[in-house]
């Protein structure tokens, strides 16, 4: 008993010095982010982080933003860099005035006034582009046959994590064949 009262004084204590109060780790990472993105001129990192939202599913699998280029002193009227695979730099040459709508509407001011693309093949593109980018996957779901199957095969398997950690890999591996033969 002795013991327990121990504790909670010493929670109590531990309460009472402490000043600050728990905060969002979200705003933490931004906060951190933030001096790499200014490094390569994005004085909002949410233009990388939503470049699927400013752009469009079609544009944001074909380009991905490398940095903002200003006039010295200013933080109006950039150039933006993007990377694009060479097929596709044609086409965004010829999209340009609509690219630039509609990056200006989200930012809230003329930030940008033109576009600068740099084209290297496609599996050269940034990994900020593949960890940023992921297409949604299709759903797909495997028909009752072929769970039986598959808990069948996994009947002399005795321990039940390692059973479901089997099941799970299989059913995964499954949906994948699925998915590739469609």
């Amino acid at each position: 008993m002795n013991y327990q009262k121990n504790i909670k004084a010493d929670h109590k204590a531990y309460s009472e010095k402490r000043k600050q109060k728990a905060f969002s780790l979200a705003k933490v990472v931004s906060d951190l982010g933030k001096p790499l993105f200014r490094k390569f001129g994005f004085i909002d990192p949410n233009l990388v982080m939503h470049w699927r939202d400013i752009v469009g599913d079609f544009l944001a699998t074909r380009c991905f933003p490398l940095k903002i280029m200003y006039k010295k002193g200013t933080k109006t009227e950039g150039i933006l860099h993007i990377q694009t695979s060479p097929s596709a730099a044609l086409e965004l040459q010829h999209l340009t005035p609509q690219i630039l709508q509609k990056l200006n509407t989200y930012l809230g001011y003329q930030a940008i006034i033109g576009l600068k693309f740099y084209q290297t093949p496609v599996n050269n593109f940034s990994s900020g582009q593949k960890y940023f980018f992921k297409k949604p996957h299709q759903l797909v779901d495997l028909d009752p046959e072929s769970c039986q199957s598959l808990m069948d095969n996994l009947e002399p398997i005795k321990h039940d994590n390692l059973k479901k950690a089997v099941y799970n890999l299989g059913y995964s591996l499954r949906l994948k064949n699925k998915a590739l033969k469609e």
